[in-house]
């Protein structure tokens, strides 16, 4: 997989996120205690929701991985391991 092309829509989509949470925390700076709580929770929990949807979202995606050294041994690791690997 290539990070470098992905890296860029995540980093996009974490922005928005925290310039959301930004805009809706100036109205707590003086809020409650227990209000703060309850709104940290709140930003915990999108960032999770995010979090799940670009993994998914990557999950999806195709990843080739070239053949060569590496690629064998870790067939053979595999195989010896009596791991049972769909390509």
């Amino acid at each position: 997989m290539d990070y470098k092309a992905c890296k860029p829509e995540i980093r996009e989509r974490f922005d928005e996120l925290e310039k959301k949470i930004f805009n809706q925390s100036s109205n707590l700076r003086s809020a409650p205690k227990k209000e703060k709580i309850e709104f940290t929770q709140y930003c915990w929990d999108e960032a999770e929701k995010l979090t799940e949807i670009l993994t998914d979202n990557i999950n999806k995606k195709t990843i080739s991985v070239k053949s060569g050294p590496f690629v064998d041994m870790w067939d053979e690791f595999n195989k010896e391991a009596g791991f049972q690997i769909t390509k």
